[in-house]
């Protein structure tokens, strides 16, 4: 983009929050916002290969937490910590919503499903929510091993409240036929106002327990930050090392682009530690990232990134797996509608991402697009530069060359241009003149100066590959190809079943996010085809921070 001094004020204002967020200055330490998370799922209990629906929900003591991160992470972990699925979810306002897919090679036995931004890793897994689930996995005999000496962990088990009816649920019938429509009705019992979060979900009986797990209340101020928060959306952080003993305080140049669909580039600088991060567009599914930093003076250096997710140990309570007799027969009946969802693609949740189709760089237009298969062959790429009236040209000094785009700004004289080879960032001139025209399809050029992340360039050079593949260059050593999982695709509950097709539904409806603002709440959903007890959980947030779980049954006969 061009610079304007709108852009000068955004950089600055940038740099004093980094300032805020990663320097402490004495007596300042109890200023670090602090941030907090309320989860709920639609029930407890889950067939391998399952959704999970969820709802997490910022609790903040001050506006000024509550706005920082807008990714939540979610995993499903077995209680030693061991990682079994995971996901990267959008906050809208203070509200997150979506679904985790149970591995279909999950053992029977206790899980967690728990949900943390990237900014409270700093307080580590202590500071997490946490939400016991049971997996049931009916092709499988064996159970989740269980170790018998976390009974002294300073965990504690909290129920909610579901002595408190906030509400009185009543339905138009008491019993119902298969694939009926059963209309609800919530009429409050108290203020709606004293309500922080709603979510209500139709699940067979004695799916689900109001039961909680939670840490001791920590009241220890955060006085340090080792990751930043989320404020953008999704981001990649790291670290550069190198063993160069004249490295100029630690900052390096970074360069990040995003191959394939999505494309993109970004470039960055560490600070005095080595520490980056990057603020990643919103996509879904997996992208290729490649990473490398600027190394002109051929030091030796290494990329190291985080892990998306937090790896540090943890312990949490773990039971020994037993059901009464009812909730036998509740699992049974759930487990082969799992078995007749996987027959009928009905049941298999759209997960396509919204094609889209990019028709510009992220520099947009260029200014000069050099096709080369429009000119006479030429043995070079150099002479291609230097013999056709291109605005780019290659220079030589000291010995070594380099490009230079002309322009008529003067900020394309003193700063270098940012020289692409199918968006990687190559900082070797001899490496890309040394490619072979053959494998060129074109040159784009933009002869303006150009901001990109905090970096200056005199212009852009860009040269695009026939095949996509970078014309067969050596990539820099240094640099590192990441199969980055980008923000988790939005899966959509099925909530009715036509009346030609078998409904397997153990999930009836879910509503993460109900709204507040009418006196009187009603909504209405389909039955299955399974009979039996069915009840409607209402579970929330009180603005004191109280959860509670109310219930009420009706019978599908």
């Amino acid at each position: 983009m061009k610079i304007t001094l709108a852009h000068r004020i955004f950089s600055f204002i940038c740099l004093v929050l980094a300032v805020f967020l990663l320097i402490k200055p004495a007596g300042a330490q109890n200023f670090l916002p602090v941030e907090k998370l309320m989860l709920f799922t639609d029930r407890t209990y889950y067939i391998a290969g399952e959704n999970i629906s969820f709802s997490v929900s910022k609790i903040a003591a001050n506006k000024s937490s509550d706005s920082l991160s807008r990714v939540v992470l979610i995993e499903v972990i077995s209680p030693d910590g061991t990682q079994r699925a995971s996901g990267k979810f959008l906050f809208s306002d203070h509200l997150a919503a979506g679904a985790i897919t149970i591995p279909e090679e999950a053992l029977t036995g206790m899980y967690y499903l728990r949900a943390y931004t990237k900014y409270m890793r700093n307080k580590g897994p202590q500071a997490y929510a946490y939400v016991p689930i049971w997996i049931i996995n009916p092709k499988s005999t064996d159970l989740l091993s269980i170790d018998k000496q976390l009974d002294t962990i300073t965990l504690r088990v909290e129920k909610m409240d579901s002595t408190s009816h906030y509400f009185k649920i009543s339905t138009d019938r008491i019993h119902y036929s298969k694939k009926q429509t059963v209309h609800v009705k919530l009429e409050p019992t108290s203020n709606l106002r004293d309500l922080e979060q709603l979510s209500i979900s139709v699940i067979p009986d004695q799916s689900f327990e109001a039961i909680i797990f939670a840490f001791p209340q920590d009241t220890k101020p955060l006085t340090g930050i080792s990751y930043l928060p989320e404020t953008r959306g999704l981001s990649i952080s790291g670290t550069v090392q190198s063993n160069s003993i004249d490295q100029d305080d630690g900052a390096t140049i970074i360069n990040l682009s995003i191959i394939g669909q999505g494309h993109d580039f970004m470039a960055n600088r560490t600070d005095a530690k080595g520490r980056f991060q990057f603020s990643l567009p919103g996509y879904t599914g997996k992208r290729d990232l490649f990473l490398c930093p600027e190394n002109k003076e051929n030091r030796e250096m290494k990329i190291l990134i985080d892990n998306d997710f937090c790896s540090l140990p943890v312990n949490l309570p773990s039971k020994e797996f037993k059901l009464s007799e009812n909730q036998q027969n509740m699992l049974l009946k759930m487990a082969r509608n799992k078995q007749v969802q996987i027959l009928s693609p009905v049941y298999q949740a759209d997960t396509t991402e919204e094609s889209k189709v990019f028709t510009e760089a992220f520099y947009g237009k260029p200014k000069q697009i050099i096709q080369l298969d429009e000119y006479v062959e030429l043995p070079t790429l150099e002479e291609y530069f230097n013999e056709l009236p291109t605005l780019v040209k290659v220079r030589k000094k000291q010995g070594k060359k380099y490009f230079k785009v002309v322009g008529d700004d003067a900020e394309s004289m003193f700063f270098d241009p940012l020289v692409l080879v199918d968006w990687v960032a190559i900082d070797k001139p001899e490496k890309i003149l040394g490619l072979s025209p053959k494998n060129i399809d074109r040159i784009e050029v933009v002869n303006e100066p150009y901001i990109k992340g905090d970096m200056l360039y005199g212009g852009i050079v860009h040269i695009v590959s026939k095949d996509g593949y970078f014309a067969n260059i050596d990539l820099p050593s240094t640099g590192l190809f990441i199969d980055y999982q980008f923000l988790t695709p939005p899966t959509h509950l099925v909530t009715s079943i036509p009346n030609n097709l078998p409904d397997a539904r153990n999930t009836l409806y879910w509503n993460p996010n109900v709204s507040t603002t009418e006196k009187t709440i009603t909504f209405q959903f389909q039955t299955a085809d399974s009979p039996g007890r069915y009840q409607i959980v209402v579970q929330g947030i009180t603005k004191d921070f109280k959860r509670f779980a109310q219930s009420y049954a009706f019978e599908v006969k």
